[in-house]
């Protein structure tokens, strides 16, 4: 999409794998209908009048960003990625840069593999242990394709991050 989400103080970036091709059609994360991400935030966090996702996201110190830059993807799903074309953004520069950022928080618990990326696989393939010395905590995703239906509960976390 070109442009992370970051507030301007203290931030707990969600990081995705890329966005949907919604999503980098109408320029904001989530943007596809059927992922629940802003359902989920609106449950855990009050919204002002007249704020967009944006303002909303970061009003609370939460950053949107990807594991990957770029890459040649089927469809909107990590399922759908040529894995070698993948090129990574480059999160240990973002984190330097941003060192108010304590924890991340990765959209979706999958380990992943060649033939279905997740954040995961990602930052397992081109990042070391070392490279972090912050809490990497994996939730379930919030894709609807995740049958998951205690979603708001297990991403209920996030209120205790953003105190």
């Amino acid at each position: 999409m070109g442009a992370d989400w970051r507030p301007s103080k203290r931030g707990y970036p969600k990081i995705g794998s890329l966005p949907s091709d919604n999503s980098i059609e109408q320029q904001s994360y989530y943007s596809n209908p059927s992922n629940s991400f802003w359902k989920i935030m609106y449950s855990l966090f009050p919204k002002k009048e007249n704020q967009d996702k944006k303002e909303y996201i970061t009003s609370y110190g939460i950053a949107l960003w990807d594991c990957a830059h770029s890459g040649i993807r089927n469809g909107s799903v990590d399922s759908g990625f040529i894995e070698k074309s993948i090129i990574p953004n480059n999160l240990k520069s973002f984190l330097k840069q941003y060192p108010s950022i304590k924890t991340i928080i990765l959209n979706g618990k999958s380990r992943g593999s060649k033939k279905n990326v997740s954040p995961q696989f990602i930052i397992r393939k081109y990042f070391s242990p070392n490279d972090f010395t912050i809490p990497i905590i994996p939730l379930g995703s919030t894709s609807n394709l995740n049958g998951n239906k205690n979603k708001i509960q297990e991403w209920s976390i996030l209120k205790d991050l953003v105190k």
